[in-house]
């Protein structure tokens, strides 16, 4: 319960050939091209869509670890807390959206690595208006 569910991300597609050899198609039967992220498509039907959703993150902690303490010397007090947590998946709301490359809003300086030209190995997508492809659909990134 509460686990991060999506899609697995395989990278970015490098050169069109590499997304020609997987045939994906999305759910209005696009091809994806060079630039787009590719999805595992897990239900191995040639069709990136709700059914290839899994299991992408988990937001509870392993363990936590608190300490309290309060000071107090001649009228004046210090209360000092410390936590700390281990082992959760966060998500980033903010950077999916400062690095979407999907409408005409400022991007993060980030989108500089983006993929522009066949043959190049990046992890963030091509820049697309509206984003077609889904390719900052919830997932596991590029």
């Amino acid at each position: 319960m509460g686990l991060f569910y999506g899609y697995q991300s395989l990278g970015v597609f490098s050169t069109q050939e590499e997304a020609d050899q997987t045939n994906l198609l999305d759910k209005a039967g696009r091809k994806f091209n060079a630039g787009d992220i590719h999805f595992a498509d897990l239900d191995t039907n040639g069709i990136i869509d709700e059914q290839d959703k899994t299991i992408i993150g988990d937001p509870h902690p392993d363990y936590t670890l608190g300490f309290s303490n309060n000071f107090s010397y001649k009228g004046f007090s210090l209360n000092v807390l410390v936590y700390y947590v281990k082992g959760v998946d966060a998500f980033n709301y903010i950077r999916s959206q400062i690095e979407s490359m999907s409408g005409i809003e400022n991007q993060s300086t980030a989108v500089y690595n983006r993929w522009i030209t066949d043959g190049q190995k990046t992890g963030i997508p091509r820049a697309s208006y509206g984003d077609p492809m889904g390719n900052n659909r919830f997932s596991t990134g590029g």
